[in-house]
This record gives structure tokens, sequence and C-alpha cells, in this order.
């Protein structure tokens, strides 16, 4: 029961941290309403039937949905240098934060390990591997994502 509240507050700490800190690494900040432009009042040739607000609230939709498409089909690119400049540091701290947990699991299988007797220090040794098997895959994902990268950077050349 333990296990699963430590886990579950860890997860939930790196949740939080992702959530507040995300927007402000990708640069996005809230647009008021000059961010969205439009007047909001198109002539739209709307039925006599019909509601005039509900035409209205269309039509100011529409004219949004148009201007944002318009906005992303701007000659905008997503530089390389950009993308690393925003994913860099939130990689850094997860790795961090991977190290950091590596470090803690592995002093506290060492003490148990210490400290147990015979049959504990067998189920610890059990532990042991998955606890190598995480570290080599922790770190093995940044070298295989290096790899990918140099690899994508060579071909785009």
């Amino acid at each position: 029961m333990k296990k699963i509240l430590r886990t579950t507050t860890i997860l939930l700490l790196v949740n939080i941290f992702i959530t507040l800190y995300m927007p402000y690494s990708f640069g996005l900040q809230a647009q008021g309403k000059d961010g969205v432009g439009g007047s909001g009042s198109g002539s739209s040739s709307s039925s006599s039937s019909g509601s005039s607000s509900q035409m209205d609230s269309y039509s100011s939709i529409n004219e949004k949905a148009k201007e944002f498409i318009n906005r992303g089909s701007a000659s905008k690119t997503i530089s390389q240098q950009k993308v690393e400049q925003d994913l860099k540091p939130l990689a850094q701290i997860l790795m961090g934060i991977a190290v950091l947990v590596l470090l803690a699991v592995g002093a506290i299988l060492g003490v148990k390990y210490m400290i147990s007797g015979a049959d504990e220090r067998a189920k610890i040794k059990e532990k042991l591997i998955w606890y190598i098997v995480s570290a080599v895959l922790i770190f093995g994902a940044v070298a295989i994502f290096n790899i990918v990268i140099n690899i994508l950077n060579k071909v785009s050349d």
C-alpha cells in the first residue's frame, strides 16, 4: 500500500509540474480578444425564419476559424533550433528526476540487502535485476534518441 501511495504521489507531482511548465516552455500565452481579431458581425444571408443572433454567432465562428487557418498557412515554419530550445529543458528535468529516482531506489535496495537475511536477499536480487533493466532503459533511451537524431540530421543534409 505504501508503494502505491508513494508512486501515485510522485506521478501526481510530476504531472502537476509538467502541466504548469509546458505552456511556458513552448511560448504559449493566453490571447485576449485582440489575438483572435475580427468583429464578429459579418453579413451573412440569413433566412427570415432563422434567428439573426444565431447566424451572427455562426458567422463569427466561421470567420474566426478561417482566420485561424490563414494564420497557420502563413509561411511560418518551426525550426529545429526552436524545438530543441523548447524541449531540452524538459528533457533535462525528466532525466534528472529519473536519475534521482534510480539513486534512491538503488540506495534503498542496497540497505535492504545489507540488513536482510538469506531468504530476503534472494527477493532483493530479483528486484535488483529489474532495477538494472530500468537503468539500462532510461540511459539507453537517451542514447537511442541521440542516435536517431544524428541519423535524421544526416539524412536531411
